[in-house]
């Protein structure tokens, strides 16, 4: 019984420091809009009659943005501070998300609109990540070592995640390909 409270203590410990407290508030509000956009994009875009491959094509055009820019986002969180970073690149995601919003209802659901779209998204999530694990290490008081291994880390899923992207993409055009029909 007492390991089980000093275990949920531990859990819940990071929560009683207040700047962590309302980054985790936040991030959650703003992570269940994300996921909504996940599922909301390839529903959108497989319902219009596109291919899984245009699917394919409009989410590398979100992740490889998003890896491109997250060294700029390093850079623009180390001068201009994390905070202003993180409300900068959540403010452009928001009215991007409007500017999808509009699309969707004027019939505007072509691939490349929607590219423009997902590239911008994915360009301002890469700004704001790094500005994001500063934020947190900062309102922690981690170790610059544990940092490092906590951005290498999620850097390596950014990677497998641009990786998945392309794949689905190399796949759906050799299944249509002459060669795979043989």
């Amino acid at each position: 019984m007492i390991l089980k409270k000093q275990l949920l203590g531990n859990l819940l410990a990071p929560l009683r420091v207040r700047d962590f407290r309302l980054l985790f508030a936040g991030q959650m509000i703003s992570t269940m809009g994300d996921m909504f956009y996940a599922v909301a994009l390839p529903w959108l875009m497989l319902s219009s009659g596109h291919t899984p491959q245009e699917l394919g094509i409009v989410l590398a055009t979100y992740g490889v943005p998003r890896v491109g820019t997250l060294l700029l986002g390093g850079l623009l969180s180390d001068w201009l501070r994390p905070r202003r970073v993180m409300l900068l690149a959540d403010s452009m995601r928001a009215l991007l998300v409007g500017v999808l919003v509009v699309l969707v209802l004027t019939g505007r659901t072509a691939v490349l609109p929607l590219c423009a779209v997902a590239a911008l998204l994915g360009a301002f999530a890469g700004l704001f990540l790094p500005a994001y694990y500063s934020a947190i290490f900062s309102s922690m008081g981690c170790s610059r070592w544990r940092c490092r291994r906590w951005l290498a880390i999620n850097s390596c899923r950014e990677r497998a995640a641009m990786a998945c992207c392309w794949l689905c993409s190399v796949q759906g055009a050799w299944a249509r390909s002459p060669i795979a029909a043989c």
